[in-house]
């Protein structure tokens, strides 16, 4: 089995959620896939993947979600959600390649499904996220054969 790394970043500022549109209409977090030689743990992944996608520089500040999601027999992900916070300036600027616009999202509107997201598990890390529902970073670990 193929097996990738993923993850995505819940940014609340003034109890909204940041979500970005995608090409195909649907709404998801800043979130990518590991680059060859990034650290899902040290979540360079969220990290660069915010950058990339809003401009925003951030700062994690804990783990909200992690979960592994099989795609077919041959191919899963490991994904990871955190929160995350704004370092700096607070100006968002697009990537245009893959993001048609931004909003910020109240509770309320992801409780009523307002928005289409990218996968129906995010609505259940997004409303973990407005509850502050987070863990130590440090909770998931990928153990392999040489430190184990």
């Amino acid at each position: 089995m193929n097996l990738l790394f993923a993850s995505g970043v819940c940014i609340i500022e003034d109890n909204k959620l940041l979500l970005l549109k995608q090409k195909a209409d649907r709404w998801g977090p800043p979130a990518g896939h590991a680059e060859e030689g990034e650290s899902l743990i040290a979540t360079a992944i969220a990290i660069r993947e915010t950058k990339e996608e809003t401009g925003l520089n951030i700062s994690i500040t804990g783990l909200i979600q992690a979960m592994y999601i099989k795609k077919s027999d041959e191919v899963g992900y490991v994904a990871c959600f955190y929160a995350a916070e704004i370092l700096g300036n607070k100006e968002i600027s697009l990537q245009e390649e893959e993001v048609e616009e931004y909003i910020w999202a109240q509770k309320e509107e992801i409780e009523q499904d307002k928005y289409i997201l990218r996968d129906k598990l995010l609505k259940t890390v997004f409303l973990k996220a407005f509850n502050e529902s987070t863990s130590p970073i440090d909770t998931f670990n990928i153990v392999t054969k040489e430190n184990s």
